[in-house]
């Protein structure tokens, strides 16, 4: 098949700007320094000189074009377009004046890299712990902060506990939510799933209820069909609390 467009990414400097030291110290900089940290430093640059910072960074080496590319797309929407802007204009600059830019802003990136300590991304941290908890204890911790942020519990759940795990749970489980949910949060919720987490719900009903929710499915509503993963999400809160006051047993 005939490629549509073909993007040259080999183009070099018609001057090389950076020594293999320097490459190697950029290099080495940008790869153990947490983005977060080094764009956050660099956030307040002037568009002009990271629009130079960047076109240096991709004429010098493929590695380096990839973190040009990652420091564009941190920043904020607005200065995304607007050193979008400057790199169109930017066909020349003086030599000494790219050499200052680059230095200056990669002394700034290492600068804060050394007087900040990154923990990493703050949710993912939270589940860690979390995982590291008994049934119970994160369970009072989540009612907890669900009282504050919803949408936050809302999505650690889905994480912990993922909807197709309901198939791990045993017959007993599963009968037990079922006690707590209506025909209609189990239709919307089982219409789209796999036939075996389908079927771990059908085993726990009386065949009369088996059959009404699968002749539901047929009978859903555009509407509804798309609150499938909001009927999926509170079913999983449900699994969380009913674990958490031990109505029920997750196995890990």
């Amino acid at each position: 098949m005939e490629k549509l467009f073909q993007v040259n990414i080999e183009s070099k400097l018609s001057r090389p700007i950076l020594d293999q030291a320097a490459i190697k110290e950029i290099c080495d900089v940008l790869a153990t320094t947490n983005s977060q940290v080094a764009f956050r430093s660099i956030a307040e640059e002037q568009a002009a000189d990271l629009a130079v910072f960047l076109l240096t960074l991709h004429h010098t080496s493929e590695e380096l074009a990839k973190h040009a590319s990652e420091i564009l797309l941190a920043l904020p929407l607005e200065k995304q377009a607007v050193v979008a802007e400057n790199v169109v204009e930017i066909e020349m600059a003086d030599i000494d004046e790219v050499k200052a830019i680059t230095h200056r802003i990669i002394e700034k990136i290492t600068e804060a890299a050394e007087k900040t300590v990154a923990f990493g991304d703050g949710k993912t941290n939270l589940i860690s712990m979390l995982s590291d908890m008994s049934q119970e204890n994160r369970g009072n911790l989540l009612e907890s902060l669900e009282a504050k942020n919803e949408d936050l519990v809302t999505e650690i759940n889905q994480t912990l506990f993922p909807f197709d795990d309901l198939t791990k749970l045993d017959g007993d489980a599963i009968g037990t939510i079922i006690n707590y949910l209506g025909m209609p949060t189990l239709s919307v919720a089982l219409h789209n799933v796999p036939l075996e987490v389908q079927n771990k719900f059908f085993d726990a009903m009386d065949q009369e209820s088996a059959d009404a929710i699968k002749s539901k499915f047929s009978e859903l509503s555009f509407t509804e069909k798309q609150t499938a993963s909001t009927a999926q999400k509170a079913i999983v809160d449900l699994v969380q609390r009913l674990a958490a006051k031990g109505f029920i047993k997750i196995n890990s």
